[in-house]
């Protein structure tokens, strides 16, 4: 065999044993540590019933909803959505309505009243 078509051949035997390696390191990788990055959908480890907000929490500025789920079947249990307390109170104020996440337990929703210095509209304090 000529010494050039020999180097050639073990050069390649040599790229294609590294690049097996490096498939092999990725999958690995991946098996280890599939959630790097935090972009995986996480479900639900435990029966706690969840909740969202619409407006992101409390949040006297937008209007918003509060959702409580049973995680198992998707079921709602409760959708409660903020409201302006009544109009010839002084000051106006929102019922701000938000979730609680508790450590192994179910969530829930709560409601605070917040003023509104320039009057409530629509679940939200006016600008």
């Amino acid at each position: 065999m000529n010494t050039m078509t020999s180097t050639k051949t073990k050069t390649n035997i040599k790229l294609l044993i590294a690049t097996a390696a490096l498939a092999a390191a990725g999958g690995l990788a991946f098996i280890l540590f599939p959630k790097i990055n935090n972009t995986y959908t996480r479900v639900p480890v435990s029966n706690y019933y969840i909740c969202a907000d619409s407006d992101g929490g409390v949040n006297p500025a937008q209007a918003g909803t509060a959702t409580l789920r049973n995680p198992s079947t998707g079921a709602t249990i409760q959708t409660s959505a903020d409201f302006c307390g009544t109009p010839t109170s002084t000051p106006q104020y929102v019922n701000e309505l938000s979730c609680v996440v508790p450590t192994n337990a179910n969530a829930y929703i709560t409601s605070q009243k917040i003023s509104c210095t320039k009057g409530c509209s629509a679940g939200a304090c006016l600008p």
